[in-house]
């Protein structure tokens, strides 16, 4: 039946060839977690899928929201992971006194081109104040047709309340019921993290 209707588009290729051949792509309305210890690298693969999925997918704009790293840090880590240059370098300027760092560095960049990302910190903002900013941030910023791509970065209490008879792993399900919730509303892939 697939094969008798053929469609163009069923979502966002990751540019992780493994993934996108065994499960075909990142799908509109669906969340996907990504569950590893403290320091596993959550943060890095997210960072990376983000960069590789507006690179991948024409007219593809991405929102990331951050609980815990400013825009400037995340910024910084993006490129060092496009130049390969140490973060320290990029950090505090320094590559531009060596030659070979700065021509990296440009090259890396340039070569990378301009991401269509947009960063958000939201680390003391509750579940329902982050949905309201990636609907604004849809509305306000997003051209009709535009494909959107949200990042969660990652899935932890941050200012819901919780005691009484509302146990923390309730107030964690709701808040994956609302990422959920919102990924159909926005009708976009959700990716996000937790440990």
């Amino acid at each position: 039946a697939k094969g008798n209707n053929p469609v163009e588009d069923t979502g966002l290729l990751s540019g992780y060839s493994e993934l996108d051949r065994m499960y075909g792509s990142f799908r509109n309305k669906n969340l996907y977690c990504f569950v590893s210890r403290s320091g596993e690298g959550k943060t890095t693969i997210l960072h990376d899928m983000i960069y590789n999925i507006c690179q991948k997918n024409e007219n593809t704009e991405a929102l990331y929201m951050d609980t815990e790293m400013d825009s400037d840090e995340t910024k910084i880590r993006a490129a060092c992971a496009r130049t390969g240059v140490v973060f320290w370098y990029l950090d505090n300027g320094t590559f531009r006194k060596n030659a070979s760092l700065l021509n990296q560095t440009r090259e890396g960049l340039n070569k990378a081109g301009k991401p269509r990302i947009a960063y958000i910190k939201v680390g003391n903002k509750n579940i329902d104040q982050i949905c309201s900013l990636a609907r604004r941030w849809k509305l306000s910023k997003i051209k009709k047709g535009a494909k959107t791509i949200l990042c969660y970065d990652y899935i932890k209490l941050t200012g819901e309340k919780i005691g009484g008879n509302w146990a923390e792993y309730q107030a964690i399900g709701e808040k994956v019921d609302k990422l959920k919730k919102l990924a159909e509303a926005l009708d976009c892939p959700l990716l996000s993290a937790m440990q």
